[in-house]
C-alpha cells in the first residue's frame, strides 16, 4: 500500500486490465486499482488520448505510428478501430 507521485509528463502509456491499470514510465511500471476510464479523467486531455479500449498514450512520447499501431519506447500499441480518426 504505497502512494506514488507520478508526473503526467513521465507517463509513457497506460494499460487497462479489468479493474486495474498499469502505468508505464521509463523507470518503472506501477499497478493501481482503477478503471481506465476513471484514470483517463484524471490526466490532462491535451497530453493523453485513448487509442484502444485497453490503452491511453502520452502523445508527446509517440516515436512512430502507422494506421494500426503507435510506437512508444519500443512498444507497439494497437489502435482500435473505433478510436481511429478519419
Amino acid at each position: 500500500n504505497k502512494t506514488y507521485k507520478i508526473y503526467p509528463l513521465d507517463i509513457l502509456y497506460v494499460e487497462g486490465m479489468r479493474e486495474y491499470v498499469k502505468i508505464y514510465t521509463q523507470l518503472e511500471t506501477i499497478v493501481t486499482k482503477s478503471s481506465l476510464t476513471k484514470f483517463h479523467e484524471q490526466l490532462p486531455n491535451n497530453l493523453f488520448i485513448r487509442v484502444h479500449k485497453s490503452f491511453i498514450i502520452n502523445i508527446i512520447k509517440v516515436r512512430a505510428f502507422t494506421t494500426t499501431t503507435v510506437e512508444i519506447h519500443n512498444k507497439k500499441i494497437p489502435i482500435g478501430r473505433s478510436y481511429k480518426i478519419n
